[in-house]
């Protein structure tokens, strides 16, 4: 899977705790499980343990071979590891991507 960046952070290369940002990211080259929930989340490491989910704020587009993922108003509220998970069908987590790695004094890293 690939993640591709169609615009960043509100257009800065630094982000600050507190920021309220907003991201739009394509989805390419593999099925889109569109019958799963979509969540943002942020993540210290690679596990649904310590995530923090606004799933209100997700709004994703599917077609056959690609999606739009639109995530606004999510506040940066740490440093660490962003990941976008799916919520599967018996209500556990999908493994997780990796959007981007917010390094501090709050670097902004895309690893797509």
């Amino acid at each position: 899977a690939r993640w591709y960046k169609l615009d960043p952070v509100d257009r800065v290369n630094e982000v600050k705790i507190g920021t309220t940002a907003n991201f739009t990211v394509w989805i390419i080259g593999r099925p889109i499980p569109n019958r799963y929930q979509w969540h943002w989340a942020f993540s210290t490491s690679n596990s649904s343990n310590d995530t923090t989910t606004n799933p209100e704020n997700v709004r994703l587009l599917v077609s056959d071979d690609m999606a739009v993922l639109s995530i606004t108003n999510v506040v940066i509220s740490n440093y660490g590891y962003y990941f976008i998970w799916t919520n599967n069908q018996y209500g556990g987590w999908n493994e997780g991507e990796l959007m981007f790695h917010l390094k501090q004094p709050g670097i902004l890293t895309y690893l797509f």
